[in-house]
């Protein structure tokens, strides 16, 4: 069941006085009547609005009764809970439908047959006396969904390159999700009736993961293509030769000529990510840097020194 924020329709503060209420109803009463706007569908639900607002604000116990739900129902929602949470039947009118003396049928014995539309569920319930003729005392509680639970799953760029599994645990229990390959970041799996449980026989709620990708420092995903760096033995990009590295499981051989500069990018078609949904392939490119020896010896340090006087 949906909260009817009254206050709000009418345009009126919670603080609001019964004469800036009824001004405030009468003014929107008038912009929105059936005589007034013929055949329009959207401005008679409009009116039957507002008529059951001013219906419970004008009165003082039904304006009570509805300033202590709304600020346990605020309450509920600023701690976290949702609306399928909140235990609505603790408010619920223990009127029978054929007592009428503050209950109706609808929005138009209110107001003499005016709106020609039924009242709200919220109103029906709260303040009694519907078509229904619900009863706290004699009806079933209604079922209600129970929340969505909603989750991040942080997973390798290996990972997302080749597919994985994850076991989560959730409600006490144990549900194997399984990510395909060329999953992207962002993306958010639904694993309907998966969520907290319902409330008198309700449905369960579902689960939402979403996936969280982390990428290593100098990696780039651009949709299914992949730019990586890597590093080679400076003498090969000097000298030239035939390299081969290893990238998420694929070994790739290639060739490089006498001096490569730095930051040199390969591409390699068909070896970036597979398509998420479909069996196409992004491209892989690599970009290329020296390998810079961290500790040199005596030989290599007078070779060094013999090249650098050549230059």
């Amino acid at each position: 069941m949906e909260f009817k924020d009254y206050y709000k329709v009418l345009g009126v503060e919670k603080t609001a006085t019964q004469d800036e209420i009824k001004k405030a109803y009468r003014k929107l009463a008038q912009k929105y009547h059936p005589d007034m706007n013929q055949n329009d569908k959207e401005s008679e639900e409009k009116f039957k609005e507002i008529s059951e607002a001013y219906e419970v604000l004008k009165d003082k116990d039904r304006r009570s009764k509805y300033d202590n739900l709304g600020s346990r129902y605020n309450q509920h929602q600023q701690s976290g809970g949702a609306n399928s949470d909140f235990d609505w039947s603790d408010w619920f009118s223990g009127q029978q439908g054929q007592q009428r003396s503050q209950g109706y049928s609808n929005v138009g014995d209110v107001f003499g047959g005016q709106s020609g539309g039924g009242v709200s569920d919220f109103f029906e319930r709260i303040f009694g006396g519907g078509t229904r003729g619900y009863s706290q005392r004699t009806s079933r509680p209604r079922p209600q969904k129970g929340a969505d639970y909603k989750t991040t799953v942080t997973i390798t760029l290996e990972e997302a390159y080749n597919g994985t599994s994850k076991n989560l645990k959730i409600n006490n229990e144990k549900i194997s999700i399984n990510f395909k390959q060329g999953i992207v970041d962002g993306h958010e799996l639904k694993l309907s009736g998966k969520g907290m449980a319902g409330k008198n026989g309700g449905p369960s709620g579902d689960l939402y993961i979403k996936v969280n990708i982390v990428l290593p420092d100098g990696t780039e995903r651009n949709g299914d293509n992949l730019t990586i760096e890597k590093q080679v033995p400076i003498t090969s990009m000097v000298l030239g030769g035939q390299e081969t590295i290893e990238i998420l499981g694929n070994k790739i051989s290639f060739n490089l000529k006498e001096v490569t500069p730095s930051g040199k990018k390969l591409k390699f078609k068909g070896l970036g990510f597979k398509n998420y949904k479909s069996s196409d392939r992004g491209d892989l490119f690599v970009k290329l840097y020296p390998q810079l020896p961290t500790k040199l010896t005596a030989k290599q340090k007078k070779l060094y020194e013999n090249l650098k006087a050549l230059s």
